[in-house]
């Protein structure tokens, strides 16, 4: 995972770069399908670049917090 250079509104400090499927997984402790399974039903907040999937590190984290999993 890439260096930690920023906090959240709560202190929770978070990269402040896209993250790919793989670093939302490890960041989730979970696997990369269960992350294609999230995109796909569209339960995760996510942006498309260039045909690749990214992820903004603070929606990440405020959807883990306001989300029932």
């Amino acid at each position: 995972m890439r260096a930690v250079i920023k906090k959240s509104t709560l202190g929770i400090q978070i990269p402040t770069s896209l993250w790919t499927v793989s670093e939302v997984a490890e960041y989730l402790q979970c696997s990369v399908g269960h992350i294609y399974n999230f995109v796909s039903k569209e339960q995760i907040p996510y942006k498309k670049r260039g045909g690749m999937l990214r992820f903004v590190p603070e929606e990440i984290y405020d959807w883990l917090n306001e989300s029932n999993l």
